[in-house]
Formats: structure tokens, C-alpha cells, sequence
């Protein structure tokens, strides 16, 4: 995996490794749990892939180079298993993304 590929999972992580930083459904929350941009500075929870444009977003990179950094089946997955699986699945899918796969 790159270096752009493990900071952006690293941060990724580091948001919302409190369950109170996570929700489904949606890209990103704000306090009120209103649908949100994950770059909107409101933001407060954040789905699997929000969480990962969040990170692109705080340094300065569009959410649409994730699909060329960690893949679209990556990608596809991560969303799913964020709507229908929990918070520690979410967790493990982020560890487990691997550049371009």
C-alpha cells in the first residue's frame, strides 16, 4: 500500500475509531444528525467511505481519486458492509483495504 493509501486509512480510522464518530445511511452527520458533505466543517459522524473523503478532503485531494487509490471493489464493499453490517466491521474493512484492490 502507498503512503497516500495508509494516511488517508490512518485518518480514516482515527475519526471514527469512537462509535460516536460513525453512522450509516449517510456520507457524514452533523450534531443534529442531519445529512451532511463529509467536507462540510459541521460534520461530526461519518460512514466508511465519508469518513475516507473527509481525509482526502483535510489534505486538499477530491474524494474521486479514492476509487484510484484503494479501488472500486474496495470501495463497493466498505459501503456495504457500513450499511448493513456494525461498527467493528466498518473498522476491519478500513484496515483491511489494500491499495488498488
Amino acid at each position: 500500500m502507498n503512503s497516500l493509501a495508509q494516511d488517508l486509512r490512518r485518518r480514516a480510522l482515527d475519526i471514527i475509531r469512537d462509535p460516536l464518530c460513525w453512522t450509516q445511511s449517510a456520507s457524514a452527520r452533523d450534531s443534529q444528525c442531519r445529512s451532511v458533505s463529509p467536507r462540510s466543517p459541521e460534520a461530526r459522524s461519518f460512514c466508511g467511505f465519508g469518513v475516507l473523503a473527509r481525509a482526502a478532503h483535510e489534505r486538499g485531494l477530491s474524494e474521486w481519486l479514492l476509487s484510484d487509490i484503494f479501488g472500486p471493489g474496495a470501495l463497493a464493499n466498505l459501503i456495504r458492509v457500513n450499511d448493513s453490517q456494525n461498527h467493528d466491521a466498518v473498522l476491519a474493512c478500513l484496515h483491511d483495504l489494500a491499495d488498488g484492490t
